[in-house]
């Protein structure tokens, strides 16, 4: 029986589901952490804990080891690294500032991650989101040479 596009997206879908609820956790616990634990060597731990379980789950079989390698890495990875991002934020000389740029920076990201490739949107997002001007024309995506 051939798997059908719906239960593959159900398939991929629920890891990332299971993950987006250990970050939650993570941030709602980090109150009891986060002013007692040095915030560099935190962000260290996190973002070496998210390298880690990235790339273990690249080699990954199976639907069970995924799903423990997500959560994992959404708990002790990310789960670190967004709360103190905000922390980090708020402690700026001008938050508000600082929370807008973030918000624009994260939206246009997304907004790149969900272009086509290969489109001028893309190229044109890509330009006017990331300061990558400069680069226009040393980078293959910026080209259209793929």
């Amino acid at each position: 029986m051939q798997p059908t596009p719906l239960s593959i997206s159900r398939v991929i879908r629920a890891p990332r589901e299971k993950v987006f609820a250990a970050i939650a956790a993570a941030s709602v616990f980090s109150s009891l952490w986060i002013r007692r634990v040095r915030w560099r060597t935190a962000a260290l731990v996190g973002a070496a804990v998210t390298v880690v379980g990235d790339a273990l789950t690249c080699l990954a079989h199976g639907y069970l080891p995924i799903l423990v390698l997500r959560v994992l890495t959404g708990l002790l990875g990310e789960g670190i690294l967004y709360p103190l991002s905000f922390v980090v934020l708020g402690q700026t000389r001008d938050p508000d500032r600082s929370f807008g740029i973030a918000l624009s920076y994260s939206v246009g990201f997304l907004a790149a991650v969900q272009a086509d490739f290969r489109s001028e949107i893309f190229r044109g997002t890509i330009c006017v989101a990331f300061p990558l001007r400069p680069l226009r024309g040393h980078l293959p995506l910026m080209t259209g040479e793929v």
